[in-house]
């Protein structure tokens, strides 16, 4: 190893040095935060776990230095990142040195002036000038600091940052960019082999050439092979002669150079270093013409030792050797500007010449810089979008859609809209959350902030809740899927879907399809042993299975599921699966999965909801969502999401917003609606109700809409509104998404359809047109047709519609198509449903409109 070294003379004890390598470079890394460790130090306005070594000098207080300035200080913890220390108890922050101090009370560990200047004996190395520094391998200087994380000001970094240049490692990026296997191999001393990496130990960081790997498996898809045949005690003449045996004859695509600080402490010529790093790459190219290098200027040993050498003079002699294909990474200058803020001692793992886990990461993040684009800036995340909110019966399930570059979320919540004083949980790493903390009949008012290493967004929209018993029976949670969200549940294997039309659709695609409802439930597992479904299975398949995982037990395995029969090809029914006997339903539920036995084909899911026993019994349901509005001649469209369990709607409106005192329509079925005793010229204000054998919801939310016979259609839609669909329904073989101005449809098969709403109350003499806007993606032009019923006739079949013809991948094109020449297109038209393609692919629809 590199303590070896003594000036003046090539290592001795290379069997030990040896060993040390095999300890530490071939044993596996255990789990870490690899975000975190590795958001660049340079770049980013949190600074994540910087090391430092408190230092009593004469009886004083122990201090050590940050960095940075901080703007605010999260935490203060050991390295093991186990124990907070807490802050006026155990330290304090001194403003005027931009120091920590410990408190004399404090119980965190530090050492004294004497135990960093020993009088002599073991564990010491000479000090230049006379006397003695306290030296020690393994973990024991990683004991003895703490992790101090902290914001601070952006652009404080004035050392040196990497940079990412394709054109200098050409092969190695372009098998990355391209999905090509990789090959690395650092090859170095015992500073690449891995000493003083925390490893086996709390927070179990390894290497910086195993962190590299790491980062490059995160952010590309290729296969990542990494080789670490460095060994301690090493010097690059010893590299020379071993390199071939080694690392060439392994042919590998990128090979990290990582000698020197053993060369500076036997004091080797620059030139001498430079003739052997130049040897290494030319027994590596005869192997392997495309090989490409980085090459690492070496950390700085400690200037209090006899270690500290010659070590700052090859760095020119590695940028000398730089060009395409050979990339150098500035360690020197970037320990050197540490150094001119931190001692020694609060960034070493042996207080001579190996760095700790703080300098490790600077290491991987250094290499990382030039392999993986935009490592060297970044940003904070946005924040998380569509936010949902479901209450249960004591708690709320959350759930949003992920931000890009987000390591974690915090959820803010509190009990008046606008202002969210609570915080419920952070560093939160899925995109669901179950709030169970609240109390049922208080309304809660729910953010969610995303974070990264370089900072945190503000707040998503805010959604609500009111946790309460339903009133037939307790349900623990519930999700009833009657808007657009998924409401958490993730669409995770094998399949595909959306949520419309009330009911969460999952289409099946392969041989083992299943969801997943949000993680961190929260449930009590005794308390709640029922799962209840109501699903519509469009399959032959008579069996549904319920895995589920707990906080004891976080995984999902075959002995902690259950089967149950369901009815194939059938309509929606429901289902009461009692888990209450599966072995491991116990303790706390944290999250269940839903699997199917089929391979092709649907299942509709209308709701789930775990509870106790008897919880099914009926309950009034929930207002219906999404209602919308859409002025025609003489009449509006109306149409809106199902609500889970409602057997009908009614339909009210007014002429003054809030006030609905006319019926339109009740024992309404479907999800739409058109108004036909509307005026032009009037604005009319709708809400909507549900309604079942136990009751009435209150209101929707309201639409507006102004009829006019100033046009010339009777009915359009115009998919102007994100996630409103307008009352279309993807009815088979489709998924699609409203977005950007248009509807968005992908087919799946041969038979795609997507219907409109129902009852159109259309005169069909005097709407003989239909109009539409259509962007085909594919090379598929026949097909496409317009189906219809009427009031007399409120079938589908195939003597009822229109033709058109598509062009071929083009852009946006407005076809219009002679309904009037139909047959059976009279009387009043009831529904019209589009068939957009007659295979797989996607589509855009702009509008549809109906008109003379």
């Amino acid at each position: 190893m590199s303590v070896s070294k003594v000036p003046g003379k090539l290592a001795a004890g290379l069997a030990f040095a040896l060993l040390f390598t095999l300890f530490y470079a071939n044993r596996p890394a255990s789990a870490y935060d690899l975000t975190n460790n590795m958001t660049p130090f340079w770049s980013s306005t949190t600074m994540y776990n910087e090391s430092v070594t408190m230092v009593s000098t004469n009886g004083g207080l122990p201090e050590a230095q940050l960095l940075f300035t901080p703007t605010s200080i999260i935490s203060v913890r050991d390295s093991a990142l186990g124990v907070t220390y807490q802050q006026g108890t155990d330290w304090t922050y001194d403003s005027s040195t931009n120091k920590i101090k410990l408190t004399s009370t404090t119980s965190a560990v530090y050492l004294t002036n004497g135990d960093m200047y020993p009088v002599g004996g073991a564990d010491t190395q000479p000090k230049v000038g006379g006397g003695y520094v306290i030296f020690h391998e393994g973990i024991w200087f990683h004991e003895h600091q703490l992790a101090v994380t902290y914001t601070h000001n952006a652009n404080v970094w004035n050392g040196p940052v990497p940079t990412y240049d394709a054109s200098k490692l050409p092969n190695t990026l372009g098998k990355l960019q391209n999905g090509n296997p990789v090959k690395i191999a650092l090859f170095g001393d015992s500073i690449s082999a891995g000493a003083n990496a925390s490893n086996y130990y709390a927070p179990n960081l390894p290497s910086f050439g195993q962190l590299v790997a790491d980062s490059l498996a995160a952010r590309y898809s290729s296969a990542i092979t990494y080789v670490n045949p460095s060994v301690g005690g090493t010097d690059s003449g010893w590299g020379a002669g071993n390199i071939h045996n080694l690392v060439s004859t392994g042919n590998p695509d990128l090979v990290i150079l990582g000698f020197g600080m053993n060369d500076g402490s036997g004091y080797v010529s620059g030139a001498s270093y430079k003739s052997h790093i130049q040897s290494m790459i030319n027994d590596v190219k005869a192997s392997n013409p495309n090989a490409e290098f980085i090459l690492l200027a070496p950390m700085l040993a400690n200037p209090e030792t006899y270690f500290a050498g010659n070590q700052s003079a090859y760095l020119a002699e590695l940028q000398s050797l730089s060009g395409t294909g050979i990339v150098t990474v500035n360690m020197t200058g970037v320990h050197q500007e540490l150094l001119n803020h931190k001692k020694y001692a609060d960034m070493t793992g042996n207080n001579v010449n190996h760095p700790n886990d703080f300098l490790i990461r600077w290491y991987a993040q250094m290499i990382a810089g030039t392999l993986i684009p935009g490592s060297t800036t970044g940003s904070p995340p946005a924040a998380p979008g569509s936010l949902t909110a479901t209450a249960g019966s004591g708690q709320v399930a959350l759930s949003w859609s992920a931000s890009s570059g987000a390591s974690s979320y915090t959820i803010k919540r509190g009990t008046s809209s606008g202002s969210y004083g609570t915080t419920v949980a952070s560093g939160v790493t899925s995109t669901s959350y179950a709030d169970t903390t609240v109390s049922n009949g208080t309304t809660y008012y729910y953010v969610v902030q995303a974070a990264n290493g370089y900072g945190t967004s503000g707040n998503s929209s805010q959604a609500s809740a009111t946790p309460a018993s339903s009133g037939g029976g307790s349900y623990a949670a519930q999700w009833n899927f009657d808007g657009s969200s998924l409401e958490g549940w993730n669409l995770a294997n094998d399949v595909s879907g959306s949520a419309t039309g009330g009911a969460l659709h999952v289409n099946l695609t392969g041989g083992d399809p299943y969801i997943l409802s949000p993680d961190n439930l929260g449930i009590n597992a005794s308390a709640n042993g029922h799962v209840y479904v109501r699903l519509k299975n469009n399959t032959g398949s008579t069996n549904l299975q319920i895995y589920f995982s707990t906080a004891a037990d976080g995984g999902f395995s075959e002995s902690k599921a259950k089967v149950t029969p369901i009815s194939a090809n059938s309509g929606y029914a429901d289902y009461d699966i009692d888990m209450s006997a599966v072995s491991g339903w116990s303790g706390t539920l944290k999250q269940i999965r839903m699997d199917f036995f089929d391979s092709s084909n649907s299942v509709d899911v209308d709701s789930v909801k775990i509870g106790g026993a008897g919880s099914s019994g009926p309950e009034a349901p929930g207002a219906p969502t999404g209602l919308s509005a859409t002025g025609g001649n003489g009449q509006v469209a109306l149409s809106w999401n199902a609500a889970s369990g409602a057997t009908s709607y009614t339909v009210k409106r007014g002429t003054s917003s809030g006030t609905y005192g006319t019926t339109v329509a009740t024992g309404v079925t479907s999800t739409s609606y058109t108004d036909t005793t509307a005026s032009n010229g009037t604005t009319y204000y709708y809400a909507v109700t549900a309604s079942n054998s136990a009751g009435t919801s209150g209101n929707s939310a309201q639409a507006s809409a102004t009829p006019s016979g100033g046009g010339a259609y009777a009915a359009q839609w115009e998919f102007n509104g994100d996630g409103n669909y307008e009352g279309w329904s993807l009815a088979n073989e489709l998924t699609g998404s409203v977005s950007g101005g248009s509807l968005h449809l992908t087919s799946s098969g041969y038979d795609p359809y997507v219907v409109g709403p129902d009852n159109l109350g259309l005169s069909a003499s005097a709407n003989p047109t239909i109009t539409i806007k259509v962007k085909n993606n594919t090379a598929n032009t026949a097909g496409p047709r317009i189906y219809f019923t009427t009031a007399g006739d409120p079938n589908w079949s195939e003597g009822k519609h229109g033709e058109f013809t598509l062009v071929a991948n083009s852009d946006y094109t407005i076809y219009t198509i002679n309904m009037g020449a139909v047959s059976g297109w009279s009387g009043t038209i009831k529904q019209i449903r589009l068939d957009p393609i007659a295979n797989t692919g996607t589509v855009d629809v702009d509008y549809i409109r109906v008109g003379s």
